[in-house]
């Protein structure tokens, strides 16, 4: 998760006067058809009791693909890419639950060209990526970690992937309940700690949460260890009742005692059932009266090309060489940067819509044509580039196999 300093005294002092409604059952999961049968921190509370989500066990295997990485890509110098990442998890077909903080930069602006990569491990794609377009979270949400415990919370909307599909549809999704009393004691959480491999899941079973601060009626005290990278985890709690793992809260913060995060109400739970229904703001929503008010931000359109290569072979790397005109207008040529099997990255972005790829295996196979030769120094010889060519701003994904 973001670091961020936190002490144990908040500064809300009134509670707000609550919604009032009676208790909803909680929302449906989605299974998908094709779905069958150590570091000390400021977050680890004693032992680190996490585990690889590769571990886990039978009945917890189908919520892993639900829960992803929230990954925004930073432009850096000269078209070159650096990354922030938090945790999601989809709650109906193209929307996720996660932490408010994860959609702001540090200067609490509404970050572009955000992504949620459902279940990869590592880097490794396991079913696509999808553009965040829109957000919603608390309108009195601050972005100050010791203020916004319990405001701490957002639902983001994706678009579909570069193939049509929602990622719901491919992960399936998690109900989510807001109970009139938080079902305190034992939780579970699936996340992406910054202090384990590189994009690996990590899970937790049996740690605890509570609703306890007389000042925050929204705010949970978590003895879960997180890490940066985890914020945004849904807090998972099981209900004999459905037998099924429903979203309670997410993970927002993390101190040297205790961690935080931020309650799914019974007002809450109306209040996604309008946005993950399309009808935010609509007139039945304005007509509920919801003493939170919630605000939603539209991401900004791509106003580059973003270019991203994917290796799809599972056993062989990939080699991309690329030439691209930068935004001072130089033309720079690069490579080869290595893909490992299954992974995908961005590798360049520009104004400029004609540029130029190389692709190729270990054993020197090569994946596209040569329309354009370029000298290569560091190589010292001259390869051949194919030339691709677009007519709008966007993200653009080359796949490349093993044959």
């Amino acid at each position: 998760m973001k670091q961020q300093i936190v002490i144990s005294i908040f500064l809300v002092l009134v509670a707000p006067i609550a919604w009032s409604a009676a208790q909803m059952a909680p929302t449906g999961e989605n299974i998908p058809a094709d779905l069958s049968g150590e570091i000390k921190s400021r977050g680890i509370l004693g032992y680190d009791d996490r585990k690889s989500s590769l571990q886990l066990p039978t009945y917890l295997e189908k919520y892993r693909r639900r829960v992803g990485q929230l990954i925004t890509f930073l432009p850096a110098e000269k078209g070159k890419i650096s990354r922030s990442t938090c945790t999601g998890s989809l709650i109906q077909k193209n929307y996720i639950i996660t932490a408010a903080h994860c959609a702001l930069d540090a200067n609490g602006q509404l970050l572009d060209n955000q992504f949620f990569y459902p279940d990869i491990q590592e880097g490794r794609v396991s079913y696509n990526k999808y553009r965040v377009v829109r957000v919603f979270f608390p309108s009195d949400y601050s972005h100050n970690a010791n203020a916004d415990t319990g405001r701490d919370i957002a639902i983001m909307e994706l678009d579909r992937s570069d193939e049509g599909k929602h990622a719901g549809e491919v992960a399936g999704w998690f109900g989510f309940w807001g109970k009139n009393e938080f079902p305190s004691g034992k939780v579970t959480t699936i996340g992406y700690p910054g202090d384990k491999e590189h994009g690996h899941q990590y899970f937790q079973e049996n740690c605890n949460a509570v609703n306890s601060n007389p000042y925050d009626p929204d705010d949970l005290r978590i003895d879960c260890d997180v890490f940066r990278g985890q914020s945004g985890s849904a807090v998972l709690v099981y209900s004999p009742d459905y037998d099924a793992y429903h979203v309670h809260g997410v993970i927002q913060s993390e101190s040297r005692v205790m961690n935080f995060g931020s309650r799914v109400s019974p007002e809450r739970q109306n209040i996604f059932n309008y946005i993950v229904k399309g009808e935010f703001g609509s007139s039945a929503y304005q007509a509920e009266n919801f003493s939170e008010s919630w605000r939603s931000l539209a991401y900004a359109k791509p106003d580059k090309v973003h270019v991203y290569a994917r290796n799809e072979c599972g056993n062989d790397d990939l080699y991309i060489a690329y030439n691209y005109k930068s935004d001072s207008g130089e033309w720079v040529t690069e490579g080869f940067n290595k893909l490992e099997p299954k992974h995908e990255m961005e590798i360049f972005n520009t104004g400029n819509g004609v540029y130029y790829l190389s692709a190729r295996n270990p054993s020197g196979k090569i994946f596209t044509r040569s329309d354009m030769k370029k000298y290569m120094p560091y190589y010292d010889t001259s390869i051949g580039l194919q030339k691709y060519n677009v007519k709008e701003f966007g993200t653009f994904t080359y796949s490349f196999g093993c044959d």
